[in-house]
C-alpha cells in the first residue's frame, strides 16, 4: 500500500498511463488483503448457536469480494487507458 501511495505522486508528476495502471493494480492487491484477513480471523472462531458449522464459509464471501475488487480495478485501468488513448498527453519529467 505504501508503494501505491508513492506511485500516485510519480504518476501525478510524469503523467504515465503505464505507471497509473500499475498503481491501480497495487491498490487492488493491497485492498484484497483486507477481506482475507477478516475472513481468516472469523474462520478461526468456534461454532456458535447461529453458526453451528462454524464460520468457514466467510472465506467464500471474501473470495467474492476479492473478485469484485479485481473487476473494479480492471474497469478503472481500462477506463483510464481509453481516456488517454482518445486524449493523448505528452509524457513529461522522465
Amino acid at each position: 500500500m505504501i508503494t501505491a501511495f508513492l506511485q500516485i505522486f510519480i504518476v501525478y508528476i510524469s503523467g504515465s498511463v503505464a505507471l497509473l495502471a500499475d498503481t491501480i493494480h497495487n491498490f487492488g492487491d493491497a485492498s484484497t488483503a483486507i477481506p482475507l484477513a477478516i475472513a481468516f480471523s472469523l474462520a478461526r472462531r468456534k461454532p456458535s448457536k447461529c453458526f453451528s458449522y462454524g464460520y468457514g464459509r466467510v472465506e467464500d464471501l471474501a473470495g467474492v469480494i476479492i473478485v469484485f475488487l479485481i473487476l473494479f480495478s480492471a474497469a478503472v485501468a481500462g477506463y483510464e487507458s481509453l481516456i488517454r488513448f482518445l486524449n493523448p498527453q505528452p509524457v513529461e519529467h522522465l
